[in-house]
């Protein structure tokens, strides 16, 4: 198979999904999905990431062949001066599916945290738990508990917790060794 429109078509075929079905699905015209598995488009950037995970393949196979067919392909971001930036890595998640609320970073830059870890942050949530902060040049994880009217920090490091950063939400971490590549 050396087109897109041939992997989707297969894809689709080995998992008993229609064109209208994924039309309802996700949101994506009919006509849309017929000019995919045609040919017509060649290379849909803009829907890739969600026909893929949909239909439970990874976006790089979908996209050009290489790779494994099943398994998600999850960039990693790096931490440079308090930003997240879409790294060139990449791990393939088995099991997991991470949302586009969610990115995944190196333990490596975090003070007094292990190297040999990967973290799953939530960009946009707002509620108690463990956080990933960053302060004058370093990264470091503190824990907010709500109250009723107000919220209270408790550092993991030596910070002092005002006028940080937040990075995101802690929502879980695993060992790097799980998906050696």
């Amino acid at each position: 198979m050396n087109l897109f429109s041939e992997r989707l078509k297969q894809s689709m075929e080995i998992r008993g999904i229609t064109a209208a079905m994924m039309s309802r699905d996700l949101d994506i015209s009919r006509g849309r999905i017929s000019s995919m598995t045609t040919g017509r488009v060649q290379a849909p950037r803009k829907d890739l990431p969600i026909i893929a995970r949909y239909l439970g393949i990874s976006e790089l196979w979908l996209l050009n062949g290489e790779g494994e067919i099943e398994g998600e392909i999850v960039y990693l971001h790096e931490l440079q001066d308090g930003e997240l930036v879409k790294g060139k890595s990449f791990i393939k998640l088995r099991h997991v599916v991470i949302n586009k609320n969610h990115v995944i970073v190196d333990s490596s830059r975090i003070d007094a945290f292990p190297d040999e870890l990967y973290f799953i942050l939530a960009i946009n949530k707002k509620s108690d738990g463990l956080y990933l902060l960053y302060k004058n040049e370093k990264y470091f994880l503190s824990h907010r508990m709500d109250n009723i009217i107000n919220s209270d920090w408790t550092s993991l490091s030596e910070e002092n917790i005002e006028d940080v950063k937040i990075i995101g939400y802690v929502d879980a971490f695993f060992n790097k060794e799980l998906y050696k590549q």
